[in-house]
């Protein structure tokens, strides 16, 4: 398959084709294919060659993001070089395959947005998600495959995810009416969607100011620069855990964007949040853990190991994350000095009562 310009210059060629009758041709999903004349045209494994395996900026229903483990083949998003220059661009979009698998988009080598990784209902830094009751989501880890993919319930609808020239990630609907596209999502979307806009273990929160803030048992690692709206330098425990004696607990962010997974080891064997939180406190590096399957009743444990990063909450459709920390900061020792304090103070009261009842 080749286009040739003037003087018949050739512009590209897909790769030699070993086909003795072969046709190109463009399929009602927007896939273009060279085959077997004789082929199915229904049948993808009799693809010579698809377009679908060579996106440009845009995902369209059915076309795979991500990667063939066996080949080592991998399927990116690139952004146009302008509005009206096709030729690849500054930014791409695409699954990274180290720790629990995530989407990030990339400028350069330069990460500018996680999407995060997915939870058995959506990515977990894409909580619009649960509203797309148009679409239907997949998600594919296995042995085989590690892509993202989406299809349209209702074929009359319309849709296509696009990385534009200006980094910006779009899901744009067709709207018949109108004759436009039209912006369903988008991202960056807000201050807190750029890539670590809050220092190492920072969690960060459009609907306060300043945004970034520390967990519970956390305090500011510099609180000068804090002081002046800068949460770069993140959050340090105020008490450093002990894992040895076993008295180290969790504190809660619920509405999470999951932190950066990319170090991060997942578990199927446990399927309960207890069993979560017992694996992490039986190891001593473990720094955090979620539920890495919510769908359901749930199901298995990301644990991190490591200070966490691009930490992020939503005021609907995050997902709970449990950080380590000091019992002490968590007022866990608090209550129960309080609870002791009270039983000595009765203890004493009685025994007063009693001796001037003697």
């Amino acid at each position: 398959l080749v286009i040739t310009g003037e003087n018949s210059t050739v512009v590209w060629s897909s790769p030699s084709l070993a086909l003795s009758n072969p046709v190109a041709q463009l399929l009602d999903d927007g896939n273009f294919v060279v085959r077997e004349k004789d082929g199915n045209p229904s049948d993808p494994n009799s693809f010579a060659w698809q377009s679908f395996n060579y996106p440009t900026d845009t995902l369209l229903p059915g076309m795979k993001l991500g990667w063939n483990l066996t080949t080592g083949f991998n399927r990116t998003l690139t952004s146009w070089a302008s509005a009206s220059d096709p030729a690849p661009g500054e930014y791409t979009f695409g699954i990274d395959l180290r720790g629990d698998p995530q989407i990030f988009e990339w400028s350069g080598t330069r990460q500018v947005w996680r999407a995060g990784p997915w939870n058995g209902l959506r990515f977990t830094g894409v909580p619009q998600m649960t509203s797309y009751n148009m679409l239907s989501l997949q998600f594919f880890v296995d042995a085989t495959q590690v892509v993202y993919v989406f299809y349209m319930i209702d074929p009359s609808f319309v849709s296509r995810l696009v990385v534009n020239q200006s980094g910006i990630l779009q899901r744009l609907v067709w709207v018949n009416e109108s004759k436009f596209w039209n912006a369903f999502w988008y991202a960056p979307m807000d201050p807190c969607d750029t890539i670590f806009p809050c220092g190492p273990n920072a969690v960060c929160d459009t609907s306060k100011s300043p945004l970034c803030g520390c967990p519970q048992g956390f305090q500011p690692k510099n609180p000068t620069t804090w002081g002046f709206r800068d949460g770069s330098d993140g959050c340090v425990r105020k008490t450093e855990v002990d894992c040895q004696n076993g008295t180290d607990e969790f504190a809660l962010v619920s509405g999470a964007k999951l932190p950066d997974t990319s170090s991060s080891t997942v578990e199927w064997v446990g399927t309960t949040l207890d069993q979560c939180r017992a694996k992490c406190l039986k190891n001593c590096s473990c720094t955090a853990y979620a539920q890495a399957n919510i769908s359901g009743s749930g199901s298995g444990c990301i644990l991190w190991s490591t200070n966490l990063t691009d930490l992020r909450v939503y005021g609907s459709g995050g997902q709970d994350l449990y950080v380590r920390a000091a019992a002490a900061d968590l007022g866990m020792y608090s209550s129960v000095s309080l609870s002791l304090d009270r039983w000595l103070r009765e203890a004493r009261s009685r025994r007063r009562l009693g001796a001037e009842a003697c």
